[in-house]
């Protein structure tokens, strides 16, 4: 049985072979050579460091994560900034899973 979440439901809706090429084959839209500064890459870059930071305690994140978002430095700096802070903040605080999206079936 195929189980998609929104997001692949949301692209097969939007273009079936969009969908195929992201999900089957893989493949991912270039950016460009532009450096990003936008909401979504500064929350792939929190995100990424946040997942670290409660999986094995450290403030990181990772140069795989940088190297395909490609951040501005001032993008970069801001969710170091935000990670740091949060670590510092609540460095014990319990963190449980929440699941926002369900498998559309």
């Amino acid at each position: 049985m195929l189980v998609l979440d929104y997001s692949q439901y949301y692209r097969w809706m939007e273009c079936p072979w969009k969908w195929y090429e992201t999900y089957v084959n893989k493949v991912r839209l270039a950016r460009g050579d532009a450096l990003s500064d936008s909401a979504l890459t500064l929350g792939s870059l929190v995100h990424n460091g946040l997942e670290h930071f409660h999986r094995d305690g450290t403030i990181l994140i990772d140069e795989g994560c940088v190297k395909d978002e490609r951040p501005t430095v001032d993008c970069l700096s801001l969710a170091k900034h935000i990670i740091n802070s949060y670590a510092l903040a609540l460095p014990n605080e319990p963190w449980k899973y929440s699941y926002i999206e369900e498998p559309v079936r």
